[in-house]
């Protein structure tokens, strides 16, 4: 049952984390090299999962290396300053966030949880939200939800307000309105709920006089029109809508259109590439960025890196540096810090340059989790 797709343990139905798809993923892909994966389980203890396959070592020179085709630095110089808020239950997926967009210049606050998105909401007003589906406290399709229902009601609130008399109006129901319109914008408005009405008395006309003033000159129809979709003859009225993307690991169609249902402006795949986040930003707040260096796709990381024709060559001038080295590089690389990789690789000896390139190319790419394993192997 373990290794059946969509079944769960009691712990992992708990913290309601995952879809129960890992394990059988995992399972089909040992299968397919001709393996199989095996568990044993020692109860209040822990589970030990192994697995056999055949594989023989291979060149880095010839393991291909996709690099992003533009390098952005920054922001535009024209733009102004965006506000994103990242929303996310994972520390790690919100510091990956948080230095991406606070490296291009973008004003950024977090929330752990769908309550906490909603109160930044309020008190800060982001251009952009980015909201993880699923959290503790209140997950992500709830908090979008509330978010949008309180965007729909502000907007109703500021029609009433710019437009007074409308609500008197509405709420009259058939009672005639015998003071003159001296706003020339309400009196296009009314022209617009006579013009929707289906009543077939409709006598009501608005006329101009010389001075510019609006002048109800006949009776309302005696069945008013239903609302009007007021936001359609305010074309100047600025879009205060916060856009939301959603982050979600599900790939099925089904879960795609629930988030786009319940509101949300788009959705971004986790593990997310550094280029589809911008893209979705450029296209959502038509935003451009500046500093653009065109690159091609290359098989290797860096031409000095074909000095290691296998990871143990790697690990053996790794191995060269302390172990009070390596262990501030594997923190710096759990905390996401491609700032503090770059500092540290400033102590490598000059003779052993080709380390330095590779971990330099794999910080400036993000690859954290490829350099822990690294400098972990080291460790033990």
């Amino acid at each position: 049952m373990l290794f059946e797709a969509f079944e769960q343990t009691e712990i992992g139905k708990k913290f309601q984390q995952g879809t129960g798809l890992g394990l059988a993923i995992s399972r089909k892909y040992v299968q397919l090299m001709g393996g199989d994966i095996t568990v044993t389980t020692t109860p209040d203890v822990g589970s030990t999962f192994a697995f056999d396959v055949q594989i023989a070592l291979t060149c880095p020179r010839e393991i291909p290396i996709n690099q992003i085709k533009s390098q952005i630095r920054a922001l535009a110089p024209s733009e102004k300053v965006y506000r994103i808020l990242v929303v996310d239950d994972s520390k790690e997926s919100r510091i990956l966030l948080v230095k991406i967009l606070t490296s291009l210049g973008f004003e950024v606050n977090e929330a752990t949880n769908g309550s906490e998105a909603i109160a930044n909401w309020e008190s800060w007003q982001p251009h952009l939200i980015f909201m993880d589906m699923r959290m503790p406290v209140m997950d992500g399709y709830e908090a979008t939800r509330i978010i949008k229902a309180r965007e729909i009601g502000h907007g109703t609130a500021n029609t009433s307000r710019r437009f007074p008399k409308l609500k008197q109006l509405v709420s009259s129901g058939s009672q005639y309105l015998a003071e003159e319109l001296t706003d020339s914008v309400e009196g296009e408005v009314l022209k617009v709920v006579c013009k929707e009405s289906s009543a077939t008395e409709t006598t009501g006309v608005i006329e101009n006089d010389t001075s510019g003033a609006s002048t109800w000159r006949s009776r309302l129809p005696k069945a008013l029109a239903p609302l009007y979709d007021f936001s359609r003859t305010m074309p100047d009225r600025p879009n205060t809508n916060t856009i939301i993307i959603a982050l979600t690991a599900s790939a099925f169609e089904e879960e795609r259109q629930k988030i786009l249902s319940i509101g949300c402006d788009d959705f971004i795949r986790k593990p997310f590439k550094q280029e589809v986040l911008l893209e979705k930003l450029s296209k959502h707040l038509g935003l451009k960025y500046t500093n653009q260096v065109e690159t091609t796709n290359t098989v290797v990381v860096d031409q000095a890196a074909q000095i290691f024709v296998s990871v143990a060559e790697l690990l053996g001038h790794l191995s060269q540096m302390s172990p009070e080295w390596l262990q501030q590089i594997h923190y710096a690389a759990a905390s996401c810090s491609d700032e503090l990789i770059l500092e540290l690789l400033k102590q490598i000896p000059s003779d052993n340059a080709q380390v330095f390139q590779v971990l330099r190319d794999l910080a400036n790419n993000y690859q954290f989790e490829k350099i822990m394993e690294l400098t972990t192997t080291n460790l033990e």
